[in-house]
């Protein structure tokens, strides 16, 4: 069956007896009509056995790759030492399930450049006082992550590109 992202979504959540209400964010006419023709369509376990398994083997090849846990929800910030950490995770993520380069590109871009202080804050600008991990729901290990955004994102390349960035955004 060919559905869009989005439908997937919706017919997991309303597969389930405990869902009484979703909300979802549209932008266009298109996703609140989809999302209507959804809604009337949907019902608890209505997915087949082929349609959960396939959603099972999307789970498990999603959980496969990502590196961290970040919902982004920002809890952990600020950050005492300027560091974005939902964005520095969010780049580790992507290097895994998409591209490493470009995830390098925009590790460089908002952890390098585009920083509030026009001064980069990198993950080596730890300054290990553990309040992130503290305030996160996700008890996610920060600062030892961040020794994996280190070593897979903050090599040479990406601190030059970063360093050029700020020269030319002056």
């Amino acid at each position: 069956v060919k559905r869009s992202a989005a439908e997937w979504a919706f017919r997991y959540v309303y597969n389930h007896p405990a869902v009484t209400l979703v909300l979802s964010g549209m932008n266009v006419d298109e996703h609140i009509k989809e999302n209507i023709r959804v809604a009337s369509e949907a019902t608890v376990n209505s997915l087949t056995e082929d349609e959960l398994s396939i959603i099972k083997r999307v789970k498990e090849t999603y959980d496969s790759l990502l590196q961290v846990g970040c919902t982004g929800c920002a809890y952990c910030m600020p950050c005492p030492a300027g560091i974005d950490i939902p964005a520095a995770f969010k780049n580790l993520n992507n290097a895994h399930m998409f591209s490493r380069p470009m995830a390098r590109i925009a590790h460089a871009q908002f952890l390098g450049i585009q920083t509030e202080d026009k001064k980069p804050h990198f993950t080596d600008a730890c300054i290990d006082c553990g309040i992130c991990e503290e305030k996160c729901p996700q008890h996610i290990p920060v600062r030892e992550v961040f020794k994996q955004v280190k070593k897979e994102l903050e090599g040479p390349m990406t601190k030059i590109i970063a360093s050029i960035g700020r020269k030319l955004v002056k």
